[in-house]
């Protein structure tokens, strides 16, 4: 029995991102992924999917929960709409309802299609909500993983 935090379970959330990496393509198959409650900007859920190589994980992990966090601040619906790479802030973090989700780990396309894909699975958007994201950056990866 899993344990619910707001309208999800951290177990299904963990199994759920690990099913999707394995459906994108690339060589990467790791990363962090961040939960936060954009209501109070309290996170919920910061994990490690897969195995991260030692030297990177700080980074997955620190870029994860600021992706997330500056979604839930900024009130955006993509990390991709207040994107710059010159302060170290990318694409892959989405708002999901009452949530903000960010992921580090995979290239910076596909970190955004596994949050996507993510909240729609976990029913946390529609597919409209879904395509809309992918609108915003010109995501193809994030169709072929809610199909």
């Amino acid at each position: 029995m899993c344990m619910a935090i707001g309208e999800f379970c951290p177990g299904r959330v963990l199994e759920t991102a690990g099913l999707l990496i394995s459906k994108l393509k690339t060589d990467r198959s790791s990363g962090y992924i961040a939960i936060v409650n954009r209501e109070n900007n309290r996170m919920l859920l910061h994990a490690q999917i897969g195995d991260c190589p030692a030297e990177k994980a700080e980074r997955y992990m620190k870029f994860s929960l600021e992706k997330a966090m500056r979604v839930s601040k900024s009130g955006e619906t993509s990390s991709w709409m207040t994107r710059n790479p010159d302060k170290d802030q990318y694409g892959g973090g989405i708002s999901a309802g009452k949530y903000a989700i960010g992921f580090s780990g995979l290239p910076e396309d596909r970190d955004e299609a596994l949050v996507t894909a993510l909240a729609y699975k976990l029913e946390l958007i529609d597919v409209r909500e879904a395509y809309h994201i992918g609108s915003l950056s010109g995501n193809k990866h994030i169709k072929d993983l809610i199909s």
